[in-house]
């Protein structure tokens, strides 16, 4: 099965639309690991940013992609 990605401003959103079931399920199991919320999502957070690092070599990679606005 092939399906067509969008390009341009609407491709972040459609890979967040596609991936959040999935992370709202890692966190839910990890919350009822004894984790709370709070800490499992600052700990997702933290292993996003640092891949991001990993992947561009640039410490400010996460910062600089926040501030690139998002389409809606």
């Amino acid at each position: 099965m092939s399906i067509t990605l969008p390009n341009g401003p609407k491709r972040r959103l459609a890979c967040e639309n596609s991936l959040e079931w999935e992370v709202l399920r890692i966190v839910d199991k990890a919350c009822l690991m004894g984790w709370t919320r709070d800490e499992v999502l600052l700990a997702i957070s933290d292993i996003a940013d640092r891949a991001l690092i990993d992947l561009t070599g640039d410490a400010l990679a996460p910062a600089r992609f926040i501030d690139c606005p998002r389409a809606a």
